[in-house]
């Protein structure tokens, strides 16, 4: 829902666009006098040529009248902004994107939008073009690159980082294998050579585990249904070993050593029309401790705050305090009280406006805490 303030003693004028050109007219409607309807009123033509239009193939301001015509466009108004009945809810990406993230925090898309600690790199494919710092190149037959929907689709190509990364890391990405032949995702270089330590459809017949550092290679076939879904999958990569975890299990560990750097890197070797889907891609490390400051949240008149939660994971070695703060000013003053932390969901206070912020910190750099959902609730 969304709403406009109007300023008292201003005139404005309400238009619409018909490109198929119907509208509904009343000639000679604001020719007598003014039409009012309390607090609005419609000019009388006298005072400002009323009934304005103009014509053309795309939406202009209209400034011509004629016969102080009424095009009948229809206003809804309310001398009261909108009220939410019960709390705020913060969960989608727009959401948060009202907020401001600190320089360690990072607002991530796995699920319609949460609140993280930043990657070391973050690709949520959201654009229309390939983030910075990455490439795509043809395999030499039909091709697809394409970052849209929120997601990198790629046929006949490979898309990775520049840059290259040592050991220790960890990647965490969701991916839709189609199950055509040769898909990988996951460590390596170009796949012109080794190392690589990859999910990979293989020959088409099911998803492998594959690690390879050029003297040792080991491909585990992995029970299950892979194809077809997005799915999450995490390559956890030590100096000595590489574990490879789907949907927050682990499936398989290899023991084998890679210390050569290696990027990022989605594949699809066909070019057959079925491509490779890649909705987000996160590397380790990830920063120590960042701040979530939502925007300032209006119930409309004072209410009495109950309740301040979130929704989310936090991994061993993270956390996540949820503060609130309130006030009766659109802008946070010296009359505002201080940031607070809500214990076990609870909160008290009575103010018309409430703002959030969310601390965030772990001791792994491997993991991250997770915020997807905030909820604040009151009573009228």
């Amino acid at each position: 829902m969304g709403y406009d303030y109007r300023t008292a003693g201003t005139t404005y004028v309400a238009s619409y666009h018909a490109p198929n050109g119907h509208y509904s007219t009343t000639a000679s409607a604001f020719a007598s006098g003014p039409a009012a309807k309390p607090p609005l009123q419609a000019l009388a033509n006298s005072t400002s040529p009323n009934g304005v239009y103009t014509y053309g193939g795309s939406s202009s301001f209209p400034t011509s009248s004629f016969n102080a015509t009424n095009y009948w466009v229809d206003v809804t108004f309310t001398t009261a902004a909108p009220q939410p009945p019960t709390g705020f809810l913060d969960t989608a990406v727009a959401d948060f994107a009202r907020g401001s993230v600190s320089s360690g925090g990072y607002l991530a898309h796995g699920s319609d939008g949460e609140i993280t600690l930043a990657p070391a790199v973050g690709a949520e494919f959201d654009g229309s073009a390939l983030p910075t710092g990455w490439s795509a190149v043809s395999w030499g037959g039909a091709t697809i690159i394409d970052v849209s929907g929120g997601a990198l689709n790629i046929d006949g190509a490979r898309a990775s980082t520049d840059a290259l990364f040592a050991p220790a890391r960890s990647l965490e990405f969701s991916a839709t294998f189609s199950g055509a032949p040769y898909e990988h995702v996951g460590f390596g270089l170009t796949f012109n050579e080794t190392p690589w330590a990859i999910f990979s459809s293989g020959a088409g017949d099911a998803l492998y585990a594959r690690t390879n550092n050029g003297s040792t290679a080991v491909d585990t076939a992995l029970a299950g249904s892979w194809f077809g879904a997005p799915h999450k999958f995490r390559i956890d990569w030590t100096p000595t070993s590489v574990t490879y975890s789907i949907d927050g299990t682990a499936v398989v560990t290899h023991t084998i050593a890679i210390g050569a750097s290696m990027r990022p890197i989605a594949s699809d070797y066909g070019g057959d029309g079925r491509a490779l889907t890649v909705q987000w891609l996160h590397l380790t490390p990830y920063a120590a401790s960042a701040t979530f400051t939502s925007a300032v949240l209006d119930a409309g008149s004072t209410v009495t705050w109950a309740s301040a939660a979130w929704s989310g994971s936090a991994p061993t070695g993270t956390s996540v305090v949820l503060n609130v703060r309130y006030g009766n000013t659109a802008v946070p003053d010296g009359s505002w009280t201080t940031f607070t932390p809500a214990v076990n969901g609870a909160i008290t206070g009575s103010s018309r406006y409430v703002q959030y912020r969310l601390d965030l910190s772990t001791t792994d750099v491997k993991q991250t805490p997770v915020v997807t959902d905030v909820n604040i609730g009151f009573a009228r």
